[in-house]
């Protein structure tokens, strides 16, 4: 082992253990629900109930209509997920805590007890640790955000990374979000003073060399027809635009292949089925601009490249020939590096073919100088409270994503992405 591995190292271990005792630390301090935190935090009165759906009531008459007050809808009932309690309101959004398994926390009581040495699974362990890395470094970001307000807010641009909004959020795929979430988040947007931008409106901004401040870009990817159902409507009334990354091969498909497995029996298929070719026309361009995910979804940094070229314009192609859009960006799917979901060679494949832009999932924002075939993004997730999505926006995520980075390198299982 050369010097500088063994210094890299000792690094990543010194930073784990860091951060490992800043978790059992923060684990002692009360967690905010992510309910009591948009009752808190959202000045924004609730917006009156629609008396048709939102998509067929036309475009908005201002970008950012007049918000009317409006009484409290009565709760519904939730499909059953184990784990959720029992009467929590339909519009409510699950917290998924951050806590370590339920394994490992009973071996070690009974460790506890007992004065006797038990075996713990390396599996538990590792998952414990990554949960407990995880809310230390949200907890850090959430400190951080009135001093990132301060001093970087504005200076660079989130680009927002979605991929599901649905009434049946499910904590076996905590990429959801509910509806109520996302509209809270689009309110706190627009009441911050935040300015929604297409990808393409930022992407001629890169080119130019100077990015605007204080602005921010939505993307959804893969395509679930619960962003039609909930996030295109709310999208369509304040008039915010965003990108929908589409894999090709999976639109009108009865499920996404990649996704059925995590989730379990209460979600509504409807839901998280895949959008089809009729749907995706359905929404006006003028809010949703369309964006290729690839064709079959495939670790695109570990293909040839000519399958890497084959992916990138076949999908292109579809989607201009079933829409009539223009495609210009394309969403790395998985979008992680180390996990060969991109590369130099996809990179190279995307300039080659006339992508003017390529998005990745990794953590971050973007300024003039950022490469424009990886631009980062902020998943926004349903473990997200509205501080949380603040501290994305505004920047205090950056703080902490090199330690982040670091317990993900020693922690992630790379066969979740």
């Amino acid at each position: 082992m050369t010097a500088t591995a063994l210094r890299e190292a000792l690094v990543s271990i010194v930073t784990v253990a860091a951060l490992a005792l800043v978790a059992a630390t923060v684990a002692l301090l009360p967690a905010r629900s992510h309910a009591a935190a948009l009752e808190a935090q959202s000045p924004v009165p609730e917006l009156a109930p629609a008396a048709v759906p939102l998509a067929l009531q036309g475009p908005p008459t201002a970008a950012h209509p007049v918000l009317r007050a409006a009484p409290p809808a009565a709760p519904r009932a939730r499909p059953h997920f184990p784990g959720v309690r029992a009467g929590v309101s339909a519009s409510e959004p699950v917290r998924v805590p951050h806590r370590p398994p339920a394994r490992l926390v009973a071996r070690v009581r009974r460790v506890v007890a007992g004065g006797r040495r038990t075996f713990v699974r390396a599996a538990d362990l590792r998952e414990g640790l990554k949960t407990g890395v995880t809310a230390a470094a949200a907890r850090v970001a959430v400190g951080l955000t009135p001093l990132a307000s301060r001093s970087v807010a504005g200076s660079r641009v989130p680009i927002l990374l979605y991929h599901q909004v649905a009434e049946t959020a499910s904590p076996a795929y905590p990429l959801t979000i509910t509806p109520r979430a996302f509209e809270a988040q689009m309110r706190w947007l627009m009441s911050a003073g935040y300015r929604v931008i297409s990808l393409d409106e930022f992407i001629a901004a890169h080119r130019r060399g100077r990015v605007p401040r204080r602005a921010v870009v939505m993307t959804f990817d893969d395509g679930h027809r619960g962003v039609f159902l909930h996030a295109y409507p709310i999208l369509k009334r304040y008039g915010l635009p965003a990108t929908l990354f589409l894999p090709t091969g999976a639109v009108g498909e009865p499920e996404f292949p990649w996704i059925r497995p995590m989730l379990g029996q209460g979600e509504d298929p409807d839901e998280y089925r895949p959008l089809t070719w009729d749907e995706v026309r359905a929404m006006d361009r003028a809010i949703v601009q369309l964006g290729s995910h690839s064709v079959t979804h495939p670790h695109l940094g570990k293909l040839a490249e000519p399958e890497i070229e084959r992916e990138v314009v076949e999908s292109r192609r579809r989607i201009e020939r079933e829409t009539g859009a223009r495609v210009t960006s394309l969403s790395y799917p998985g979008g992680i590096g180390r996990y060969g979901d991109h590369s130099e060679v996809t990179r190279r494949v995307l300039a080659r073919t006339g992508y003017a832009a390529g998005l990745v999932s990794e953590i971050g924002r973007n300024d003039a100088s950022a490469d424009i075939y990886r631009l980062r993004r902020l998943s926004v997730e349903a473990s997200d409270t509205l501080d949380t999505f603040r501290a994305k926006v505004t920047g205090a995520y950056s703080f902490v994503r090199g330690l982040q980075w670091a317990a993900q390198r020693v922690f992630s299982d790379p066969s979740h992405y």
